[in-house]
């Protein structure tokens, strides 16, 4: 895995985690004050508030969609790389060299976490409904960063 899909999918899990540990918080005023407080939490700070600063789809409004935006831009991202990485594939010729190109299981992982994170039942549901849903969000997360299952 490449060093800038690691930093987003370190951005990945600092947020699931900021969004798990926050679970009561209600909404903030503003989405960059949810933003910058939560990257200050994250491995990169900088890089965090730098790439969810420049996020264009609905307002921001509590850690929830927080969480999912950032899936939502590192799976974008991993996407793009999966693209790349697809083109170059029939380039390689090693054997060797062919199956690195070829281990993308980041993108699946983060397209999990992203459809864990969408049907999370903040309100209305029981807290263990949603701690055993963030559980599964953070496995998703975590399996994307460490490239384990």
């Amino acid at each position: 895995m490449s060093p800038p899909q690691k930093l987003f999918l370190a951005v990945i899990f600092a947020a699931v985690i900021v969004a798990t540990t926050t679970a009561g918080d209600g909404p903030k005023n503003a989405a960059e004050d949810i933003v910058h407080s939560s990257c200050m939490h994250a491995s990169y700070p900088f890089l965090c508030i730098r790439t969810l600063s420049t996020y264009s789809g609905p307002t921001i409004t509590n850690r929830r969609e927080l969480a999912q935006a950032t899936v939502k831009i590192s799976l974008c991202h991993a996407k793009a790389a999966a693209k790349k990485l697809a083109a170059v594939r029939d380039t390689v010729g090693k054997k060797r060299e062919k199956a690195a190109v070829e281990q993308r299981a980041d993108v699946g992982e983060l397209s999990r976490t992203l459809g864990v994170l969408k049907h999370l039942r903040v309100s209305g549901g029981s807290v263990n409904e949603f701690r055993w849903q963030m559980s599964n969000a953070r496995t998703w997360a975590s399996a994307a960063l460490t490239d384990d299952d």
